[in-house]
């Protein structure tokens, strides 16, 4: 994920903040998948694609900190979202 959160080459927020939400969502699909997977090698898959979105929320959640600033109306919604994904 990336977003430009400042300067000449600002990106809009909401592409990235769904992009965000999107990969912490299906992380928790892939995580009660590998509860219930039984084949050796789907479980290897599995686990490279967790490892790889696990590195993209943790970036997504530096840049979000960093460079985010929600109106009134998106701080709520992103308290809740920071709960949700990050604890």
């Amino acid at each position: 994920m990336r977003f430009e959160g400042s300067g000449e080459r600002a990106a809009p927020i909401a592409p990235f903040v769904h992009a965000a939400y999107s990969y912490v969502h299906v992380t928790a699909l892939d995580i009660e998948m590998m509860k219930v997977e039984q084949s050796p090698a789907t479980r290897e898959v599995l686990a490279e694609v967790l490892q790889r979105n696990v590195a993209r929320i943790e970036e997504g959640y530096g840049t979000l900190q960093k460079d985010f600033q929600p109106g009134r109306n998106g701080r709520e919604f992103m308290e809740g979202f920071y709960r949700m994904a990050y604890g």
